[in-house]
């Protein structure tokens, strides 16, 4: 696609503001930030719909900042051109620790005078991401779109690394987000101080597991050594996994020769399933438990375990409860 094609570019200006007097920073460190946020601009320009390119331009000094310019070819059908650049400002700039989403508020300019992004007035924010020349509907659309933005893992992800590697660079007290369409300021000094960074990175990048309470496991290969650290294999949806085996009753029978595995021997089982991000934000499987074996087939017929049918009582009286708790 040729340049012609491409609108007048928008501006994001990052200001790495320092404790001295110095015009340079450490460049591994700046290219590793602003990896990050072109990574994040790509990602939110994808989840709006919005094709782009982006150029820098020279550092200015003061102490140091770098423009990036954003070109865009085409409409998005959610957001204009101009508030694209407030979305990724914003998204920086909320720290996991200040964004507090209240499902019970229905009315959506509230959504974002709730956010405390540091220094930036709530006026700004609420006239930076609506706009004039938007209507209510639209309006809706784009909070909605905003905090789903904010929860993805990956954003997250992106976010924490920018943080993780600014705070590397020392002299660096606090960085500022500006953001320029046609000459207008859409977004001026939103500042995140040095202390507010570690708000932004992840404690961890483990993930909630999923936990599937009836997963068909065909076993492969079992471990029948008492207490082998070795894993089981089986075949859980299609695919050969590896998984620990927790389940003291099934181990027992299994340790006591009272289970014969053959050729299709199947269980029915609690799976967890752990995961973690990896740079990118992206989940990653890294392991699979089975907590409780509920049943195993013998010749195709089941046969429940004591484990599974106290399971099984216990869910039937969680339900009867909550039945009962809506009257």
């Amino acid at each position: 696609m040729s340049d012609t094609h491409f609108s007048t570019p928008d501006t994001l200006m990052l200001h790495y503001i320092f404790s001295d007097d110095s015009h340079s920073m450490n460049a591994n460190i700046q290219n590793k930030c602003e990896a990050e946020i072109l990574k994040i601009v790509k990602e939110v320009a994808e989840a709006l719909g919005i094709e782009h390119k982006v150029e820098v331009l020279p550092p200015e000094e003061g102490s140091f900042i770098n423009r990036l310019k954003v070109f865009f070819t085409g409409e998005s059908n959610t957001i204009s051109h101009q508030m694209f650049l407030a979305f990724v400002a914003f998204l920086l700039g909320v720290g996991y620790s200040e964004y507090n989403k209240d499902p019970e508020k229905d009315k959506k300019q509230e959504r974002l005078l709730d956010l405390q992004i540091n220094n930036a007035e709530a006026d700004s924010i609420k006239n930076a991401l609506t706009l004039k020349d938007l209507n209510k509907k639209k309006i809706d659309t784009v909070y909605v779109k905003f905090e789903e933005l904010a929860e993805r893992s990956t954003i997250r992800k992106k976010k924490s690394n920018f943080y993780k590697h600014l705070s590397g660079e020392q002299k660096v007290q606090r960085i500022g987000y500006n953001v320029l369409s046609d000459d207008e300021v859409i977004i001026n000094d939103m500042t995140i101080e040095r202390p507010s960074f570690k708000d932004f990175i992840l404690a961890t990048d483990d993930l909630d597991p999923i936990e599937d309470e009836e997963a068909l496991i065909e076993i492969i290969s079992p471990v029948l050594k008492a207490k082998s650290k070795a894993k089981w294999t089986g075949i859980y949806k299609a695919d050969e996994i590896p998984f620990k085996m927790k389940s003291s009753e099934f181990l027992q029978l299994v340790h006591a020769g009272r289970i014969e595995f053959k050729n299709g021997f199947q269980i029915n089982c609690e799976l967890i399933i752990s995961r973690k991000t990896d740079d990118d934000g992206n989940p990653r499987i890294t392991g699979y438990t089975v907590e409780t074996v509920n049943k195993y087939y013998v010749s195709d017929k089941p046969i429940e375990t004591k484990e599974g049918k106290k399971k099984k009582r216990k869910k039937k009286k969680d339900d009867e409860d909550e039945q009962l708790a809506m009257f």
